[in-house]
Parts: C-alpha cells; sequence; structure tokens
C-alpha cells in the first residue's frame, strides 16, 4: 500500500499522463483506486514499464524511475516500521486540480469521488466534479453535481457558474443565463460568469446582441482572457 500511494502522489505532480504495463497490464498511474496496482502483484523485482505522454513527459518518468530505484524511501526494507500515509480531503482535492488542469479529467472525478466517500456533504468536490463532467460533455452529470454543491453552499459564486457552463453545454441558454445571473450577484466582479453569460445571450437571440457585448465588456475590464 505504501509504496503504491507514494507512485500515485508522485505521479500526479506532473501534467503528463502517467501509466504502469505489467504482466499484460495497463493501469493509470495516477488513479487512486491502489488496489488496481496491488492487484498486478509488483512486488519487488517485478519488472514494470512506465509511460508518461505529456509536456513534462522525461521529468515524469526518470523521476518514477528514481523512486522506485530507492530501495530506502519506496523498497520494501524497513516496511513492517513505517506506517502507510493516510490521505485526506484536502489530498485528494489537490491531486483532483493537478489531473483537472492536466486535462485528465476521469482521474480529476476519481479523486473528487475520493473525497467525496471521506466528507459526503464537501461541496467544493462536487462541484469540481461537476466542472470536470463539463469538460467531457457530460452535462446531465455535470448539473447534478453542481446543483449538490449550490445546496451544500447557496452563496459560492462558482458553483453557480459551474451549474451555468452545464446548461450552456445543453443549449438551455434561458436556464443558464438565470443562473449567471445568480452568479454575478453573488459576486459582482466575477469575470467569467459575465463572459459566459454574454456566450448565451449571443447564442439566444440577436435582441440580445447589445447585452452579450456589455458582458464581454465588463469581463476584459476584469482581465478575463477567453
Amino acid at each position: 500500500m505504501r509504496p503504491a500511494l507514494m507512485f500515485v502522489q508522485t505521479a500526479s505532480s506532473f501534467m503528463s499522463k502517467v501509466q504502469i504495463k505489467a504482466k499484460g497490464i495497463t493501469v493509470d498511474g495516477k488513479s487512486i483506486l491502489i488496489l488496481m496496482l496491488m492487484a498486478m502483484g509488483l512486488v519487488k523485482g517485478t519488472e514494470i514499464t512506465i509511460v508518461a505522454d505529456g509536456p513534462d513527459e522525461v521529468d515524469a518518468v526518470n523521476t518514477l524511475k528514481a523512486l522506485i530505484d530507492s530501495e530506502f524511501e519506496f523498497g520494501e526494507e524497513g516496511y513492517e516500521e513505517e506506517e502507510a500515509p493516510v490521505l485526506i480531503v484536502q489530498d485528494y482535492l489537490k491531486m483532483g486540480k493537478k489531473s483537472f488542469d492536466s486535462g485528465d479529467y476521469w482521474a480529476a472525478i476519481e479523486n473528487y469521488n475520493a473525497a467525496i466517500e471521506l466528507e459526503e456533504d464537501c461541496a467544493v468536490a462536487c462541484n469540481n466534479r461537476g466542472y470536470a463532467y463539463v469538460k467531457l460533455d457530460e452535462y446531465d452529470k455535470a448539473i447534478s453535481n453542481a446543483e449538490c454543491a449550490v445546496r451544500l453552499q447557496p452563496d459560492e459564486a462558482n458553483y453557480y457558474d459551474t451549474l451555468g457552463c452545464a446548461y450552456m453545454g445543453l443549449k438551455n441558454y434561458s436556464k443558464a443565463i438565470e443562473v449567471f445571473d445568480q452568479a454575478i450577484k453573488l459576486n459582482p466582479n466575477f469575470a467569467a460568469a459575465h463572459y459566459n453569460r454574454g456566450l448565451c445571450r449571443q447564442a439566444q437571440s440577436i435582441d440580445d446582441s447589445t447585452k452579450a457585448q456589455a458582458d464581454f465588456n465588463k469581463a476584459k475590464a476584469l482581465g478575463y482572457i477567453s
């Protein structure tokens, strides 16, 4: 358990996609499903292949190889003397963000799932999982998660923005504008919400073109870059 956790935590610090291949099986090197790694029977002496694909792929492979080669840190020496690290909600949120930022949305969702298993009412995990679903065009799931976040913390503008993006993905522009209105009411300087509301107004009707431009101008003035 301990080396598997160490590997996942290290792999998650890189933007590149990381995979482990051994015994004809391939698993996600950033997955928090540690049992998948353990089930591969990767005992000391097992030959594995580490595959990385992304902007920091070389550093990722070299770092992970060095980690595995380090018997003091990673090997079986002194195993019984150390307890396996216990991950908390914030750990999973951090790993989820790293996966999200690297474009690995499914890995991000796995981490947010783990956070919610530990803390069922974790609004930020629900919201972030919802936004990951937006990126995957899974808009119904995104709405469900964002609505949960809003129920848990109704005064957080970001959660309404995620919900609005999900409705925008479904082309329900009227509902999306209504939700973005709420986000802007809570935070008048919410640049992304202004921009997204402008997109909805632009798509909804030519009659809203003036309002849409006003939203775009406001977003730009607040420093938003599309």
